[in-house]
């Protein structure tokens, strides 16, 4: 059996998602010469999620100019009879085209980046073992980054375990001769919710959760979908389709793994930063990504208290926040079959409290 070829760099990162490529970012700006491995065979393809992006994003500037198709500033919550509108600050992205800057940007610092490579686990000498696409190759990292997502496949081969979550399927769809507003919906058979979010010329819709009567998702969304398009508010055609998993346990215990011959630091999704209710988590992903990139090259430099710190920040600065998102989707939950639309109203984050939470 041929051996795989060995490669040596700093920081080795799993996943070129937001989070993994703002670590790659951070890292090499800092110096370390950093490898991205991403298992999908380009950056961004296919999209997973509603592609809103919160203003916080925007104010941190790692938006590029030409990635924002539509301006967020209402978005109206729905509940059986009951609707609220949330006042809101964010845009609706092309998913694909802001990866694509972040990966340019992560390797026009020096980064490099191989697609269509799975990350295996690591072998017993601590070497990251990577199938790619001309064979299986070993890397040396002085830190390798886990950033391949909520269900990450690297972390459950490393002996972390599969965090519980929820599926979400998604459309991208042709706009309808109405205008469509930005929306999320709630139905007493799925413990999650719809979204809508109009692109321009098309419509992002989508639904995540679990289901609690006979139809599955699929059905679920499609006979959403014909409702909206029978109101006008979308087009017949589809441009795209994905799905994706949305996390709901909360934080895991520990973001770095250690002592060990390789610091294993994990960060957006993977470290279970998405919300418990919404799913949401691309602030925690740009957030944790830039952290875990400059840990990560301390790290490669021998700067041992750069995991710890890298701990003690990703929890104070999220630690509370999703706990409280935690606490909010058990209460929902406990409630739902016997009152939904209230329960909908407290597993909401963005519901509007004087509209009655």
């Amino acid at each position: 059996m041929r051996r795989p070829q060995k490669i040596a760099v700093d920081v080795a990162i799993v996943g070129a998602g937001p989070a993994g490529l703002l670590a790659a970012q951070a890292a090499a700006r800092a110096g370390a010469w950093t490898l991205i491995i991403e298992a999908k065979a380009q950056v961004g393809w296919p999209n997973h999620c509603a592609e809103w992006l919160p203003g916080l994003v925007l104010g941190q500037g790692q938006v590029p100019a030409e990635a924002p198709r539509a301006r967020v500033g209402e978005l109206e919550c729905r509940a059986g009879q009951t609707r609220a509108v949330a006042r809101v600050a964010g845009v609706v992205v092309d998913r694909p085209t802001w990866q694509k800057a972040l990966a340019e940007e992560a390797l026009w610092w020096g980064g490099s980046l191989t697609c269509r490579a799975r990350a295996l686990g690591l072998d017993e000498d601590g070497r990251l073992l990577v199938a790619g696409p001309a064979g299986r190759f070993a890397v040396r990292a002085g830190a390798v980054i886990v950033a391949d997502g909520a269900l990450s496949p690297l972390a459950r081969a490393l002996g972390l375990g599969r965090q519980a979550g929820a599926p979400a399927i998604n459309l991208e769809v042709e706009a309808g001769p109405r205008p469509c507003r930005p929306a999320v919906e709630f139905w007493p058979e799925l413990f999650g919710y719809g979204w809508s979010f109009p692109k321009g010329a098309t419509v992002n819709i989508g639904l995540g959760g679990v289901t609690l009567g006979r139809r599955r998702l699929p059905a679920l969304l499609a006979a959403w979908r014909e409702s909206l398009l029978a109101q006008g508010l979308i087009g017949p055609g589809v441009v795209r389709r994905g799905g994706g998993w949305l996390g709901h346990d909360g934080p895991r215990a520990a973001f770095v793994r250690g002592p060990g011959q390789t610091p294993l630091l994990l960060c957006g999704d993977a470290a279970g930063l998405g919300h418990p209710c919404t799913g949401a988590g691309l602030p925690q992903a740009v957030d944790s990504g830039l952290l875990a990139g400059a840990a990560a090259a301390d790290l490669a430099r021998g700067v041992a208290g750069a995991g710890p710190a890298y701990q003690a920040e990703l929890t104070a600065r999220f630690g509370q926040y999703l706990g409280r998102g935690l606490a909010a989707r058990q209460g929902a939950w406990a409630l739902w079959r016997a009152d939904w639309p209230a329960a909908a109203r407290r597993y909401w984050p963005l519901w509007p409290a004087e509209a009655g939470r």
